[in-house]
């Protein structure tokens, strides 16, 4: 919707990253402590503008007490089960891309607690507060980092056949399986990529727009895609089908293709999973059951 415009009253849309918290001293190994993430979701109140240290798994601006927890919540966790993560001196694009087993140091805080405070030299304008990140949809702790301390043993992804049932909320299918209409766009995606054809991709899309023109003309040139494995080739490898499981009454179709020779038990179980990512053995796209499709 568009915002009309009020005479002295006005909309104004306020991001507040992690930069929004007042300054205070970086924190640092030696003058954190030592917290984890179930002491924090328990009850974050003491450990507020403290120094800490927390040891878990980081994936999607969020802290999980391990990599299992983030395909399969416990239920003795409390809500929201995560610390949502935000960057001070870390870039807020590196930050979202971020996931690896890790200790993160820096100062804890809570959604609830970052400053909305309308802005000081409009004080008759009408002030909307947008807050970004985790912390936009939902209150909870969450952690301004200052150091992040890679834990390369730790998986970045679970995957093999014995995880479907425990962890996945993925089932793989054949493609007798699939619906028609879902085989044609998943098959007409990756041929419209193969060809490096950013129009006929458009066209698949229905995007009338053209503010993502250029993420269409990344994915379709082979220096800047994803799937760049793909373009150009004779033919695309088979495709390889699966229907997300977590709401039966409205499944969507994924179609995945292997970067190498075989994928066999390297298949995505779960359908975070399926998101382009440079370190997985496949590229996937995504049906949704309306019959729409985004990458």
């Amino acid at each position: 919707m568009r915002w009309p415009i009020l005479g002295f009253v006005s909309l104004l849309l306020l991001c507040m990253p992690a930069q929004a918290k007042p300054a205070l001293p970086a924190c640092a190994s030696a003058t954190s402590i030592s917290v984890t993430v179930l002491d924090v979701l328990r009850d974050y109140k003491p450990y507020v503008d403290k120094c800490v240290r927390i040891r878990g798994f980081v994936a999607f601006r969020r802290l999980y007490d391990g990599i299992e927890t983030m395909y399969r919540p416990k239920p003795d966790l409390p809500e929201p089960g995560y610390i949502a993560v935000y960057g001070t001196q870390l870039q807020e694009e590196w930050l979202w891309a971020y996931r690896s087993g890790a200790t993160l140091i820096g100062r804890l805080s809570a959604c609830d607690l970052i400053d909305t405070t309308p802005h000081p030299t409009k004080p008759r304008e009408e002030v909307i507060v947008m807050v970004i990140g985790e912390c936009h949809y939902r209150d909870g702790p969450l952690i301004y980092v200052d150091q992040v301390i890679p834990d390369p043993s730790v998986p970045r992804r679970i995957h093999g056949p014995s995880a479907y049932g425990s962890y996945g909320d993925l089932a793989p299918v054949a493609a007798q399986g699939v619906a028609a209409s879902a085989r044609r766009a998943i098959t007409s995606f990756f041929e419209a990529i193969r060809r490096g054809d950013p129009k006929r991709l458009k066209a698949l899309l229905g995007w009338a727009f053209s503010s993502r023109d250029d993420d269409l003309a990344a994915a379709t040139t082979r220096s800047r895609s994803a799937y760049a494995f793909l373009i150009g080739r004779r033919r695309a490898p088979p495709i390889k089908y699966f229907v997300t499981t977590s709401d039966p009454e409205a499944r969507s179709t994924i179609g995945c293709i292997c970067r190498r020779r075989d994928c066999t038990d390297l298949w995505p179980i779960a359908e975070l999973d399926t998101l382009p990512e440079e370190a997985w053995p496949y590229v996937c796209i995504e049906v949704y059951p309306a019959g729409g499709i985004d990458f």
